[in-house]
């Protein structure tokens, strides 16, 4: 279900792709929108318990392999 929702708003590419953030300042400010949207929903779906593990983590990417 998480793939399902990241997919359906596009934000499965910043958790699956390179998770390296774009030189090119549009696709920049595009990408750490979309980076910190997708940082936001999968800490949201965590438990308590281990949320200390994944709010460390720069990236959503980073989130997605702590989980």
């Amino acid at each position: 279900m998480v793939t399902l929702y990241l997919q359906s708003y596009s934000l499965w590419n910043v958790v699956n792709g390179p998770g390296t953030a774009p030189s090119d300042p549009t696709e920049l400010q595009k990408w750490e929108i979309q980076n910190i949207t997708a940082q936001l929903f999968l800490t949201s779906i965590v438990d308590i318990s281990i949320s200390n593990i994944v709010s460390e983590a720069p990236t959503a990417k980073d989130v997605s392999q702590a989980l």
